[in-house]
Formats: structure tokens, sequence, C-alpha cells
């Protein structure tokens, strides 16, 4: 039953990674309990978690990565963030192909605009490449499933820890519970809502991990591939003040991200559907503080932003990074910061 159904184009690369970690199956209602015989578990299989675990096994670890996700396939699902020159770096340390391959599916950013209420205050020089946070995931993925060393399990949830007795606790696709018990090193980075983290400071004597929410959200809009816009430069991010964000994705679709304060901010930026009176509100809000975008916007994308979830997040500060001696934290799971501009990933890059 712990056979994953994963888009692997080698199968035998599925049957070293279900027979040597999670061994024989059983009935998926009981509980299996195994021993880890692998030299690291990694929770999270984002860019942090992903380049960690490719590092460990270019040392000749051998690596599990369990991740709660199915896995990702729409790349542009997630956000667009920018690698700056320490996340290049970073991905540079681990393999030079690692960043042409960013800089073939990116796009160059070359300068940073803080414009609020349609008025350009600063301009910054800067370096890097825009990418959506998931297609640098992927690259980092297929450099992952091209090691034996590293094994990867889908859809595996973790749901508790016993740290004393090194021991985790999944739910598998089959909705069974899965112990990995005697892991002899952890990494988590499973982001900023971290379950590990949150285990050692249930469970670990004298860790601290703060946890403050952002108090605010982000909610996206895009435009159709393909608009030109004469007022906006694809290798210019711009900086609406504290109302937004707006760039261009790699695939030539327009990304407007918007600031919202729930419980302050009215009902046309925080409701969940769209009505003629608040689509009214919303363009007009708009055009007073993203005019640079406003040309790229028709009513589909308008009726768009009440269709997409909001996001936030929470600002992480940990007493440590390795707590209990045998794990380690990691990206956003260790030190997520603000403002929310991609930072996490550059960090999370240079931690692993």
């Amino acid at each position: 039953p712990f056979l994953l159904k994963q888009s692997f184009d080698k199968l035998d690369f599925l049957i070293p990674c279900t027979a040597s970690l999670v061994g024989k199956a059983t009935n998926p209602m009981q509980s299996n309990i195994q021993k880890c015989d692998v030299d690291y578990v990694i929770i999270g299989a984002g860019p942090a978690g992903l380049a960690a675990a490719c590092h460990l096994a270019k040392v000749g670890a051998r690596v599990a990565v369990f991740d709660g996700r199915p896995r990702p396939e729409n790349v542009f699902g997630s956000y667009p963030v920018v690698l700056n020159s320490r996340g290049l770096a970073s991905l540079e340390a681990l393999d030079p192909a690692l960043v042409e391959k960013v800089s073939e599916v990116g796009l160059k950013v070359s300068e940073l605009h803080i414009v609020p209420a349609n008025r350009t205050v600063a301009q910054v020089n800067t370096y890097g490449t825009g990418i959506m946070r998931d297609q640098a995931a992927q690259i980092l993925l297929e450099a992952a499933e091209e090691r034996s060393n590293i094994q990867l399990f889908w859809e595996h949830r973790l749901d508790s820890m016993a740290i004393a007795d090194h021991s985790c606790t999944f739910t598998t696709p089959q909705d069974a519970k899965m112990t990995l018990t005697g892991i002899p090193r952890l990494v988590a980075a499973d982001g900023n809502r971290s379950r590990v983290r949150r285990a050692c400071t249930e469970q670990v004597p004298d860790f601290v991990g703060e946890e403050q929410p952002w108090g605010f959200q982000l909610r996206f809009m895009t435009s159709k591939a393909g608009l030109q816009n004469t007022k906006a430069d694809p290798e210019t991010h711009y900086v609406l003040g504290d109302k937004g964000y707006v760039c261009q994705q790699p695939n030539g679709v327009w990304n407007i991200s918007l600031r919202v304060l729930p419980g302050f901010d009215e009902d046309f930026l925080t409701a969940d559907e769209s009505t003629p009176e608040r689509l009214h509100k919303l363009k007009t809000y708009v055009a007073e503080h993203a005019g640079i975008a406003q040309d790229l916007l028709d009513d589909d994308s308008y009726s768009g932003f009440y269709e997409g979830r909001a996001f936030d997040g929470l600002v992480i500060k940990c007493s440590c990074l390795n707590p209990a001696g045998w794990i380690a934290i990691i990206g956003d799971a260790a030190h997520a910061v603000q403002p929310a501009t991609g930072e996490g990933i550059n960090s999370g890059l240079e931690d692993a």
C-alpha cells in the first residue's frame, strides 16, 4: 500500500524507494512501524528541502524526502520570486547547471521601482532572475530525481514526532499510519507553519520558536498572456508602496498582488465573491494605486481576484536552529521574514 503514485520515468527508482525505507506492505488500516535505514530524513520538498537533499546526496548520504502534497505539476500555480545573487550563488555551489536552467526559464530583473500612489519615489538597480517559486522547486526536483540515493515520498503528511525516540509518524496516500523510528538526522524544511518546529517547541527543553502573524494577506490578479504594456518594463519589479507588487512572470503573464488587511479594508478587497459594485471599487482602487498595470487587466482578471485564495504567513524566530542535536531547521521553518518579497527562497537556498 505504500507504493507511491509518482510521475517518474524510471520504475526502478520506485522499488528501492518503497522497499528500503518502509518495508513490506501491511494492512493500510494498521499502523506500520519501520526502522529508518537512510542517513537523513527531510520534511518538506520545497526549494530549501530539495536543495538540502541534493547537497547531502552529493557527498554520498542516503536521503529520504517526505511531503504532504502530491508531486507538483503546475509551476505557474505558485507565486513569482526573485533569485538574487545569494540564491544564485547557492545554486552554483550545488551545480552550475542549475543556474543555467534558471536563466533559461526565468526573466532577468534589473531594477526595483518604488511606486506609491502611482508616483515613482525610488529606482534601485538590482540583480537577479525572476522565476515562479515552483519553477525553482521543479528544477531542484528534477536534479533530486536523477540521484539514486534520494528517495521522494509524496502525499506523506507528517502527523507527529516523538523527539526523544527519533521517530516521525506519517499519514500515507492510503490513509494508513506509518511510523519511522531511529532517524539519525532530520532536516525540517516544512515552511513557516513547520510541524517539526512546533514539535520541538513542545518537546525540547529551552527551545523557543516564536510565531508572529504577518497581519495582512496578499491576493493576486493576473493578465492574459501576451498583453503588451507601454508603462511597465518586464525587467523591472514595482513595489506599490504598502499596497502591493507588480511584476511579469516568466510565461509573459503579469502578476499584480494587492495587500489586504482583514477587518480593516473594505469588503471589495476582503470578500470572496465578486459583485458589480465590488468590481467597480476594485478597478478604481487599481487605478489609484497600480496604474502601471491598469491596461493589463480585463474583466476576467478582476473576477479572478475573488476566485483565488488569499495568502498569509508568519514571521518566525527560533532560539536555535539545531534543537535536540539531531534536527536542523532551515528555510521559512527557521526564519521567515518580512517583507514578503521572495527573500525566503534565497535564505532557504543558503541554509541548504
